[in-house]
């Protein structure tokens, strides 16, 4: 008979003794109370997923939104930009605006001011014409062989010793407006033509100096001379002096120098430097001959109107004596050649329209 281990009996052991426990059963109650349970944890837990995936969602709509609010943002910043340099601009362009309108507001008042004084100055000369005129008319009047019995050392003898006044002072005063009158005429016309000889004289002169330094390899020194003619003739007047006394500085200075026989080869001698040197001397005499003229003339025009008045003076003297004189229509004659009348600006009328 065979012997078993001790350990082999406790296995049968609590082999048994599992086997003779009792298993617990189930109790459906407990399990029907605990289904809803772990549905409600279910739906909870989907509702909750159903929440993350919302708010989610918001999340990106809200990010999109905060995308086009950042483009919107790029955009106003770029008008914004666009309007700084539309105004930076309009700023710069301000003050060119402003000298243009400057510019157009001087030369309009300068124009209204040459209108203005050639106005006056024509209606001056036409108003001190015009009493020359009557002044004339009266001595023309008095030295009538017809009227000179009438007058002429007749009471009041004062009458006779004015109109002689008046005879000597007339002539006097239209000599002194002769004068002031002419002391512009033919000035402007001297200037213009010593400018052009000045132009034409130095032109020539500097392509012979220019040529020559051409020659000898100074292309420097050729362009400070070498001007076309319309360049010669666009210089003011200070400028085309200053040009010309330049090109004969540098002529002379090329005869006198190493290179005097290169110069006669482009045709640059001392008569033509000498020339050019008269012309420039005759062209800076002229420029100061009109402005000296003006102040001559204006010195007589501000003499011209006591002038004026010592001979008007002259005449009133004789207006009071002439009504002394009982011949009526020589007094009215005497008066009517003294009132002025303005002989000029009258206009044409016009032909009468005719019916077709």
């Amino acid at each position: 008979m065979s012997q078993q281990s001790p350990g082999a009996n406790r296995q049968d052991a609590l082999t048994k003794t599992e086997l003779s426990y009792p298993k617990p059963q189930r109790d459906p109650a407990t399990f029907a109370s605990r289904e809803p349970l772990k549905f409600q944890i279910d739906r909870a837990e989907t509702q909750i997923s159903r929440a993350v995936a919302q708010i989610e969602r918001d999340a990106f709509w809200i990010d999109r939104a905060g995308l086009q609010i950042d483009r919107e943002r790029f955009q106003i910043d770029r008008e914004r930009f666009q309007i700084d340099a539309a105004a930076l601009e309009t700023g710069a362009a301000c003050p060119r605006i402003d000298r243009a309108v400057f510019r157009i507001r001087r030369d309009r008042g300068q124009t209204r001011a040459a209108s203005f004084r050639t106005h006056f100055f024509r209606t001056m000369k036409d108003t001190h014409t015009n009493r020359l005129d009557a002044f004339r008319a009266v001595l023309a009047y008095l030295t009538n062989p017809v009227n000179v019995p009438l007058w002429k050392d007749q009471r009041p003898l004062r009458f006779t010793k004015r109109a002689a006044a008046a005879a000597a002072a007339v002539p006097a005063l239209a000599k002194f407006c002769e004068e002031q009158s002419s002391i512009l005429s033919g000035l402007a016309a001297d200037k213009a033509r010593e400018e052009k000889e000045l132009e034409d004289a130095a032109y020539v002169l500097g392509k012979a100096v220019a040529e020559c330094y051409r020659e000898l390899g100074n292309e420097a020194d050729a362009a400070k001379v070498d001007f076309s003619q319309s360049e010669w003739r666009a210089k003011r007047d200070a400028d085309l002096l200053a040009a010309a006394r330049e090109t004969i500085k540098i002529a002379r200075a090329l005869l006198a120098g190493p290179h005097a026989v290169e110069a006669e080869d482009c045709g640059i001698d001392a008569h033509l430097v000498d020339e050019t040197e008269r012309e420039a001397d005759e062209f800076q005499a002229a420029l100061g001959t009109p402005r000296a003229a003006i102040a001559s003339r204006r010195a007589l025009t501000i003499q011209m109107r006591d002038r004026f008045n010592a001979v008007e003076a002259i005449f009133a003297s004789m207006d009071g004596l002439v009504e002394q004189f009982r011949d009526e229509s020589f007094v009215e004659g005497y008066f009517a050649a003294r009132s002025v009348v303005d002989a000029g600006h009258r206009r044409k009328k016009s032909a009468p329209a005719t019916k077709a």
